[in-house]
């Protein structure tokens, strides 16, 4: 197969091309009880449906600076390897366009793109064992990582609070030592 060749230009374009051609982006639609006024001023009860339970209802929750908030989500999910298929090129051509300066910063995007992907289906229970394998191995966030890889975990673990740290642990399988099913 012969590989298509890029200018730098045209690489960040196609790069953005393949993100577009999977993803869609739509309005974010939350459930919040529908409330009525209470007994007393100022106080709000849920609303009651016909079965008796607290009747919801679904707006589209505006972001501060006033826009409706809309979420981006991933039709077919994103890889490296379909972003290269995509590209018509081989892994170890998009290594080399990594190295070299006009594609560095479009590589950096991408890659950073799936690891995104790849963090969010760490928070999803039946998805974390992959995402957990493929983050150690192609994002450098295992113990076999080098040091650029234990660099950058280092940082990304600083920006976390404890509870996030421990829910990412607990999400991923692992039990604390004090949790291993003692129940005083």
């Amino acid at each position: 197969m012969a590989e298509k060749k890029y200018t730098a230009k045209q690489f960040r374009a196609a790069v953005e091309a393949y993100f577009d051609s999977i993803t869609r982006t739509t309005p974010l639609i939350v459930a919040e009880p529908d409330l009525v006024p209470g007994a007393a001023p100022g106080e709000f009860k849920p609303r009651k449906e016909i079965f008796g339970r607290a009747a919801l209802k679904y707006v589209q929750p505006k972001t501060k600076n006033g826009q409706t908030a809309q979420t981006e989500e991933y039709i077919i999910q994103p890889t490296l390897s379909g972003l290269c298929l995509c590209l018509g090129i081989s892994r170890q051509t998009w290594a080399r366009y990594a190295k070299e300066k006009g594609y560095r910063d479009a590589v950096q995007q991408a890659r950073l793109r799936i690891e995104t992907y790849l963090q969010d289906l760490l928070m999803q229970k039946n998805s974390s064992a992959g995402a957990k394998f493929s983050l150690e191995h192609n994002f450098g966030w295992g113990g076999a990582a080098g040091p650029d890889g234990a660099q950058e975990a280092q940082e990304q673990a600083e920006e976390l609070s404890l509870a996030e740290k421990l829910e990412l642990l607990r999400g991923m399988g692992l039990t604390m030592p004090n949790e291993k099913g003692d129940k005083k």
